[in-house]
C-alpha cells in the first residue's frame, strides 16, 4: 500500500517536472527567435538622434510610424 502511494505521488511530481521543463525549453527556444526592435527618435516632426536637454524626443518603432500611432515628437496643443 505504501509503495503504491509513493509510486503514485512520485509519478505526479515527475509529471509536473516534465511539464515545467517543457515550458522552460519553449521559452528558451523562443528567446532566440525574437527580433530586437529598433527605435527611431523624433523631435518636432524631424528625426533626431542627438538633441539638447530642452527637447524630449519621442521614440517610435518603424511599425508605429507605419500604422500612425507615432506622434513624431510633436507636442499636442494646449487648447485641446
Amino acid at each position: 500500500m505504501i509503495s503504491t502511494l509513493i509510486m503514485v505521488m512520485g509519478m505526479s511530481i515527475w509529471g509536473q517536472m516534465a511539464l515545467e521543463m517543457h515550458v522552460l525549453s519553449d521559452i528558451m527556444n523562443n528567446m532566440g527567435n525574437q527580433q530586437e526592435e529598433v527605435y527611431n527618435f523624433w523631435c518636432n516632426g524631424v528625426r533626431c538622434n542627438e538633441h539638447d536637454d530642452t527637447i524630449i524626443p519621442e521614440d517610435c518603432t518603424t511599425e508605429e510610424e507605419e500604422n500612425g500611432s507615432c506622434g513624431f515628437g510633436f507636442i499636442p496643443s494646449s487648447d485641446e
